[in-house]
């Protein structure tokens, strides 16, 4: 379902052209709240909590969360402006999927 709303706001994004010029703005900007929702009532944000059960040490995992957060703020900015925020958000489908195949892949 998330990566069904990024790939959405690609979409819209790209077919901005075909759209009420208006509406683009306030579709994304809804789009995005969507998946805010969407993400908030799935297992996205306690996945710190899983990793704390099965790892003894908890720094490397909190470290490399800040470390993650901080490449997708620096990034986020120049990508918007080199490419627009549609190619953005389908950056953030494309990992969104090799995620979850990896995490397919190793937990089944």
């Amino acid at each position: 379902m998330l990566v069904l709303i990024l790939f959405s706001i690609f979409m819209v994004d790209q077919f901005k052209d075909h759209i009420n010029s208006h509406l683009v703005p306030y579709i994304i900007v809804i789009l995005i709240y969507i998946h805010i929702i969407v993400f908030n009532f799935s297992l996205g944000p306690i996945g710190t909590i899983y990793a704390a059960e099965l790892v003894p040490n908890m720094i490397p995992i909190i470290v490399i969360l800040r470390f993650n957060t901080f490449l997708v703020a620096l990034s986020t900015n120049y990508i918007i402006h080199q490419y627009g925020i549609g190619k953005l958000f389908l950056i953030f489908g494309v990992l969104s999927l090799i995620a979850q195949y990896f995490l397919y892949t190793r937990m089944i």
